[in-house]
């Protein structure tokens, strides 16, 4: 009896036409003078109405007074309602003595611990802070604010 071998054959991968060095696009000469180029249209534009609209003469401004109704942001209005409510020392030292804390926290409880009932101090003093931070703010945005 004779064997026959059969003989696998690998399939032949298509080679990719090769893509002449004349057709590519070198980074430095032509996608940077490009860039450059968005740039300066950009400018020139920009200079172009700035010079068609120009900006009117106003009266000058007085740095040292400040326009009635204005308001900080909202992120700052808390520590403004606080230096509002407290003398100016006692607003600072508390606002000092809260970063503190809160950068001093985590040395506090170093537990690995993830439960909650394991942690509930310090949650609690995160909580009182958060409360105490969100009552100020809610004040400060009442229409009187005071």
């Amino acid at each position: 009896m004779a064997e026959e071998i059969q003989k696998i054959e690998t399939p032949q991968i298509p080679k990719l036409p090769e893509i002449p060095p004349a057709d590519e696009l070198p980074f430095f000469p032509k996608v940077v003078l490009g860039e450059i180029l968005a740039l300066m249209i950009t400018i020139g534009v920009v200079v172009a109405f700035a010079v068609m609209i120009p900006v009117g003469y106003e009266e000058k401004v007085n740095t040292l007074i400040t326009p009635a109704g204005v308001k900080a942001e909202w992120y700052f209005l808390w520590t403004y309602q606080l230096m509002k409510l407290v003398p100016v020392l006692v607003g600072m030292g508390i606002l000092g003595l809260i970063v503190v804390l809160i950068l001093i926290v985590p040395w506090l409880d170093p537990k690995p611990e993830r439960k909650i009932r394991e942690r509930i101090w310090v949650i609690a003093i995160g909580f009182m802070i958060l409360a105490g931070i969100g009552v100020l703010t809610f004040w400060a945005l009442l229409p009187g604010g005071e």
